[in-house]
């Protein structure tokens, strides 16, 4: 069972990665996806190809969560991307 400030901490999560998805739908179609592996290497300041360093450190996020464990980040991202496309399928 988690503890309260790790449940706290996965809420404040949640909702960055929500914000995060919402704020860049427009990169969920086309060459340049977004993933949850994406979203995760954002939030770690990990820079890609796709997703340079000189363009993504202005973001809020970039590097936001670089003491949590990758592979839960990656983990998370796809939840909230299945959230955020099942919600937006059913809206419409």
């Amino acid at each position: 069972r988690e503890t309260t400030a790790a449940t706290e901490v996965s809420q404040f999560m949640r909702r960055d990665m929500r914000v995060f998805i919402q704020g860049n739908r427009h990169l969920l179609q086309g060459p340049t996806m977004l993933t949850g592996r994406a979203i995760a290497r954002i939030m770690q300041a990990l820079s890609s190809p796709a997703f340079p360093a000189s363009t993504w450190r202005r973001s809020t996020m970039w590097g936001r969560y670089m003491g949590t464990d990758f592979e839960e980040l990656v983990k998370a991202a796809n939840r909230e991307l299945v959230w955020y496309k099942t919600r937006k399928a059913t809206s419409q």
